[in-house]
């Protein structure tokens, strides 16, 4: 899926390790990186599209939080 929410931020070499593995494989791997976005990815009981619309909804939160817009 093509989203921003299906997008986790990783070292090379961990992206590599994790490929196209199934989501129980991919959690350990996720809540060990240095990256609080990516660990807050890991924290999730399963990554599906519903969780991946949530996860897109909360990045949108956090983005404004960082970068508001002017009235």
């Amino acid at each position: 899926m093509d989203r921003i929410g299906n997008m986790v931020p990783l070292s090379k070499g961990k992206n590599d390790k994790i490929g196209n593995k199934p989501w129980p494989e991919k959690k350990p791997i996720l809540a060990s990186s240095e990256m609080l976005l990516t660990r807050d990815a890991a924290k999730r009981p399963k990554w599906d599209q519903s969780a991946i619309q949530e996860r897109q909804e909360e990045m949108a939160k956090l983005a404004l939080e960082a970068w508001p817009r002017e009235p």
